[in-house]
């Protein structure tokens, strides 16, 4: 059976990336599935990684500054979320646009839409609602399905609420999301459509899969802080990694894919592709981040860990903690309730639940390839 995976492959995000990465990898180890991802161009969402538009300004003062600053970093992450994808990656040889996506229908026996925010509307534009599937073609007999796709930002005017609902309601039979809040959401609103929630893919890969993808660090014995938002507590948090790297005699340096600065008391370590991510975190001795990915990643593999959780949209990070039992890893602007390391005991319950949840997804996923009328679950 061939499947194609619609989502945000091509956003230079360490969490979009691999995601999509873990999704594939884990359906092409099912019996009978010859699974890809379809390389759908969202214009909007493309536009806004390329390296002039991050570059750009009005002031022509601020162009300048940025291209002596930040040109060198932002052409050497384009390059190298570019070369990941090339390594790890498995897309269509095909490329398709808003112009032919109809024709997606007649190349696959099955799509299916996510993970990461394919139904937030804000990010891949409203005139663009082709991750909700909404293309038919006579005589094709492509069924629809998502995994662990996420809402984001939810339509607040109720003539954009009806719009996505209707999205939803006429495109799927049933809707796999990522966030348990977005199953509430849809049950409120919408009830005829059945729907539950999976991990996020990278979950269905385990620790050893991740480090064997990881980039190689020489450096050792320090606190990663990795950050993918500047707000008031995450700056907190980034002032308590580095407290937390005094107290334990530990270098403390600052990461980010999306953000280029030099924090005062950190040292600056390049982030630049996903699998840089990856080593990073391996290497640690323990992880600050803001970021569910940069938690999810420490989780499968084993290293000691803060999280953020005064973020916006912190229901996904809350899910994750409370699942694994490692809610104590939460902090609150920066603000850790425990400085012991996370016990054998802990690991085994964490792994015991992810398991339990992985195996649920792969029993889902089983049912889409021998393309069975019901889902189990």
């Amino acid at each position: 059976m061939k499947i194609g995976v619609l989502t945000f492959h091509n956003a230079d995000n360490c969490g979009a990336v691999l995601q999509a990465y873990a999704f594939t990898d884990a359906l092409n180890a099912l019996p009978n599935c010859n699974a890809e991802i379809i390389n759908y161009h969202n214009l909007r969402l493309e536009n806004s990684y390329k390296p002039f538009n991050l570059l750009k300004s009005k002031n022509p003062i601020k162009f300048i500054g940025k291209i002596f600053l930040r040109s060198y970093f932002i052409f050497k992450r384009y390059n190298g979320f570019a070369d990941f994808r090339r390594k790890h990656l498995k897309t269509s040889e095909k490329d398709y646009y808003f112009s032919n996506r109809s024709e997606i229908l007649n190349d696959y026996d099955v799509i299916i839409t996510g993970s990461d925010q394919v139904f937030n509307l804000n990010i891949s534009g409203q005139d663009d609602t082709t991750y909700f599937l909404d293309i038919s073609v006579k005589g094709a007999l492509c069924k629809k399905y998502t995994y662990a796709a996420s809402i984001g930002d939810l339509p607040t005017e109720k003539d954009e609420l009806k719009r996505f609902i209707d999205l939803l309601k006429n495109n799927f039979s049933y809707i796999s999301f990522r966030e348990k809040s977005s199953v509430d959401f849809l049950a409120e609103n919408c009830s005829e459509i059945p729907c539950t929630s999976h991990l996020d893919p990278v979950f269905l890969l385990n620790g050893e899969a991740w480090r064997k993808i990881s980039a190689d660090k020489k450096i050792t014995r320090y606190v990663l802080y990795f950050n993918i938002c500047k707000s008031e507590s995450t700056s907190k948090a980034m002032r308590s990694a580095v407290d937390f790297a005094k107290a334990n005699s530990l270098e403390p340096y600052y990461s980010s894919t999306t953000i280029f600065s030099r924090e005062k008391g950190m040292r600056y370590l390049s982030c630049e592709s996903p699998d840089v991510l990856l080593g990073s975190i391996k290497n640690a001795d323990y992880v600050f981040t803001d970021s569910f990915h940069g938690a999810a990643l420490c989780i499968l593999m084993h290293k000691n860990f803060f999280v953020e959780t005064n973020i916006i949209r912190n229901s996904r990070v809350l899910d994750l903690l409370e699942l694994t039992g490692l809610s104590h890893r939460g902090m609150k602007d920066g603000v850790i309730s425990c400085d012991y390391v996370i016990s054998e005991e802990e690991w085994a319950y964490a792994d015991a639940q992810i398991e339990k949840e992985r195996q649920r997804a792969k029993d889902y996923l089983i049912s889409i390839v021998k393309n069975k009328e019901d889902i189990d679950e």
